[in-house]
Formats: C-alpha cells, structure tokens, sequence
C-alpha cells in the first residue's frame, strides 16, 4: 500500500508544487499590499452587500476582513480546481490511459487500491496546504497587520480549508467511479463546485434564496470568515462526516465498477465487490457467405 501511495504522489508532484507555490505566493502578495491600501478602505464606503457576497461583514480595511474578502473568499476555489483533477484522474484517469487493467493484475484488491490512492490524494492536498503556510510565514511578521492576524492565525485558516476540498476530493472519487469516463466526472464535478460558489455568495446578498446557503458546503467550511469569528467546529465536522461518506460510496462503486465499460455505472454500487476484471470485448460480427 506504501509502494502505491508514494507512486500516487510522484504522479501529483508537479500539480502539488504549482498549486502550493501559486497560492502561497499570491497569500504572501496580498499581505504585502495591504499596507498601501489599508487608507484608501479606511475611506471607502463599500456597500454591504459587497461584503455579504464574498462572505464577509464589517469594516474591510481591517486585516482580517481584508485578508478574508482578497483570499479566503475565493482562494479556496482555485484549490479546489486541484480537488477536481486529482480526484478524478487518480483513478478514471489510469483508465483512460489503460494502466488500471494492469495494476489491478497485479497481487493487490480493489479495496486497497482505491484506499492507497484516496490517501494519496488527501496527503497531496495536506501538501499543498502546508507549502501555502510558508507564504504566510515569510509575509504576516514582516508587516504591520495592526495586531489582529499573526502567523498562527494565518497558518490555522490555511488548514481550516481543508475539510472544504476534502469534501469534493471525496465526492470526485465517487463520480470518476460511476462515469463513463474522466472526462465527465471532471466536467460535473467542476460544474458543482462553480454552482455551490455562486449559491452560497448570492444567497448572502438575495434574500429569497436565502434558504439555499445552506445547500452549499462552502456555507459549512465559512472560509471567509476564519479569521474574524472563526470557524464553526461543528460545520467543519459535517463536511469531514460528508467526504468520509462521499469516499465510502466511491469505495463501494469502484469495487463494482467494470472497467472500460464506457458507461454510466450506478449499479456498481449494488454490485460492490461482485464486479471485477474489465469489460468483455464484444466479438466481430461473423461475415455471412
């Protein structure tokens, strides 16, 4: 299992470095210009609903509300545009490319192959959020946030993402084990994630669908807000409780799924561990003389 994890994440390596470098950097970036300008928001008059749909309330020239409106309200999002690839190409994706047929001749179940690339993709994600930390490292001593963020702040929101993409980590291993293909897991998952954005930031700002936050798991993670009042444990709970049944259907169709099918396979989820192998060729038709 260790000899899969680790080939898993030479496989993520390049996708781990880019996104944990890009995120870190523009982390580092925004707490660098925050000096210039924290006079201009002390004067500006942004309208309420401004805030309310990136998630945010009060004063934004503060530090906190600042850092939360200009990363954690969307930073989050780029993050998760990892979630959707690695979710569905750590599987789908070896068979897209045939090479699922031959891990799965090799002395290994199907279970623990799914387990090993499931933790695989969670530790990629751990990755990314650590190497983003050291851009809040490098940047919150060095400027004046008027004492309200430090390092640790910073460093904890970081990590309080977490539950967010592992959510729909969880949810795209269980679409890639249900697709046709990669493609189309990607392509529905994707369009989850955009959706469930722009629910959660419009219902903050429109009143009558105001009820519909609540159908979005960016409410429950409240990225925008991890700095100001924090998170809300048993939101963040919820989302854990909903990747760790997101993974277990995964987990169940991916054992009843048949591969190469080229089909939708939502009864892989009855079948469980009663499929295996890969689809049956069909033979050429026999020419009549």
């Amino acid at each position: 299992m260790g000899a899969l994890i680790r080939h898993t994440l030479l496989d993520l390596r390049w996708q781990v470095f880019w996104y944990g470098v890009g995120l870190g950097a523009y982390a580092a970036a925004i707490v660098f210009v925050y000096p210039q300008f924290s006079e201009t928001l002390d004067a500006a008059n942004y309208p309420d609903e401004f805030l309310q749909f990136f998630g945010s309330e009060g004063d934004l020239s503060t530090p906190a509300n600042f850092l939360g409106v200009e990363y954690f309200s969307w930073a989050p999002l780029v993050f998760l545009v990892f979630a959707v690839f690695a979710s569905t190409g750590v599987l789908a994706g070896e068979e897209g490319r045939g090479t699922l047929e031959t891990l799965l001749a090799q002395p290994v179940s199907r279970g623990r192959l799914f387990l090993s690339k499931a933790t695989a993709v969670a530790l990629a994600a751990l990755a990314i959020t650590a190497i983003v930390s050291l851009g809040w490292a490098v940047s919150v001593p060095l400027v004046d946030l008027r004492g309200e963020v430090g390092v640790l702040d910073a460093v904890r929101a970081q990590f309080l993402t977490l539950p967010l993409v592992l959510f729909f980590c969880a949810w795209g291993l269980f679409l890639a084990a249900i697709a046709p293909a990669r493609g189309q897991a990607a392509a529905l998952l994707g369009v989850v994630v955009i959706v469930s954005y722009l629910v959660s930031s419009l219902a903050g700002v429109i009143e009558p669908i105001e009820w519909m936050k609540y159908l979005s798991p960016y409410y429950y993670a409240g990225t925008s807000t991890l700095l100001t009042t924090g998170p809300v444990w048993w939101h963040q709970a919820l989302l854990l409780g909903a990747a760790v049944i997101g993974g277990g259907l995964a987990l169940r169709a991916f054992q009843g799924r048949e591969i190469g099918a080229g089909r939708w396979q939502f009864r892989a989820l009855i079948a469980g561990g009663g499929v295996r192998g890969t689809a049956t060729p069909r033979r050429p038709a026999r020419a009549e003389g």
